[in-house]
C-alpha cells in the first residue's frame, strides 16, 4: 500500500507548525515537556505504547547501541553526532560533560567515604 502523500504532507505541516509554535506536536494543545516535543500527557501515552510494544526495552537499547557504534566509527560525538575530538568519542562539548561528570562522581564518593579511591587499593 502507498501512503497517500497529501495525508503524509499535511501531517508534517502539523507537526512543524506546532513545533514553531512552542506546542505539543502530537495535540499542539500545551507547550512540550523540556527536552522533548511533547507534552506531559502525550509522552505518557507515548511511553506507554511503547512499554506495551518493547516492554524490556531491549529494541530501544540495541538502536541506541548501534547508533553509538555507528557514529563512533564515523568519528563522531557518541552523544550529538558533530564531529568528535579526534581520537576521542564525543565532542569538545560533550567530553568536558562527561568529565565532569566523572569527577563530581569521584567527589561525592570520596565525601561519602565509601572508600574508593580509583588507582588505591582500600
Amino acid at each position: 500500500m502507498i501512503p497517500d502523500y497529501y495525508a503524509m504532507m499535511s501531517g508534517q505541516r502539523f507537526y512543524y507548525r506546532h513545533k514553531a509554535a512552542g506546542l505539543c506536536v502530537q495535540c499542539g494543545k500545551s507547550p512540550p515537556w523540556r527536552g522533548t516535543t511533547l507534552c506531559g500527557p502525550c509522552l505518557r501515552k507515548h511511553e506507554q505504547s511503547e512499554a506495551r510494544c518493547d516492554p524490556d526495552g531491549e529494541r530501544r537499547r540495541a538502536r541506541r547501541r548501534a547508533l553509538w557504534h555507528k557514529r563512533r566509527e564515523a568519528g563522531l560525538c557518541v552523544e550529538c553526532g558533530k564531529p568528535a575530538i579526534r581520537g576521542q568519542a564525543r565532542c569538545e562539548y560533550h567530553q568536558m560533560m562527561w568529565r565532569e561528570k566523572a569527577h563530581v562522581k569521584l567527589v561525592r564518593e570520596r565525601i561519602s567515604g565509601c572508600g574508593k579511591y580509583p588507582g588505591r587499593e582500600g
